[in-house]
């Protein structure tokens, strides 16, 4: 026992003589925001979840990764901290697929009453970006998706972030104001 407490304590410490590898194999990319208040509105909660979910699909698009696990990360106001995971059935890049499975997951906890300090989203599951997102014939829309979704961060790459914003981050933006 004292020793697996010395090695906690030499750790709280910040002393740690493992190294490390700063190019080593990513498992996850993700964001997260903690609040100035605590939110509890679902409606809110989406619009502070969108944002996340375009960073991490940029962030995934540049490290040409795509994933095929969603996580949700909340906190409530008693530092409880609920993860959700869902598999999707290919992988995805796309800011929207991850908006769409992160706020069926949100849905489940958040009941308008309880409410929460931190919101994240992650994707994770990692294979080449280039075979995500193709869709099939049920699924038509997806690919189209996908190129609307290159061409805006084609042009934020470009222009700036705020070249072409979607109607959801624009109304954060105004209600923020």
């Amino acid at each position: 026992m004292a020793i697996g407490a010395g090695i906690f304590f030499a750790l709280s410490m910040a002393q740690d003589k493992r190294c490390v590898d700063p190019d080593g194999e990513r498992k996850s990319i993700s964001a997260e925001t903690t609040f100035f208040e605590d939110v509890a509105a679902l409606e809110r909660l989406e619009d502070i979840l969108w944002p996340l979910c375009e960073k991490v699909a940029a962030r995934a698009r540049a490290s040409e990764m795509a994933g095929r696990t969603v996580t949700l990360k909340l906190k409530d106001t008693r530092f409880k901290t609920i993860t959700r995971r869902r598999q999707l059935p290919e992988p995805t890049i796309l800011a929207s697929r991850l908006f769409d499975i992160a706020r069926q997951l949100l849905a489940g906890d958040a009941d308008g009453k309880t409410k929460f300090r931190l919101i994240g989203v992650g994707l994770s599951d990692f294979s080449a970006a280039a075979g995500a997102d193709k869709g099939d014939l049920l699924d038509a829309q997806t690919p189209k998706r996908a190129a609307a979704e290159a061409a805006i961060a084609k042009a934020r790459g470009k222009f700036g972030k705020s070249a072409v914003q979607t109607g959801r981050a624009l109304k954060r933006e105004r209600d923020d104001d």
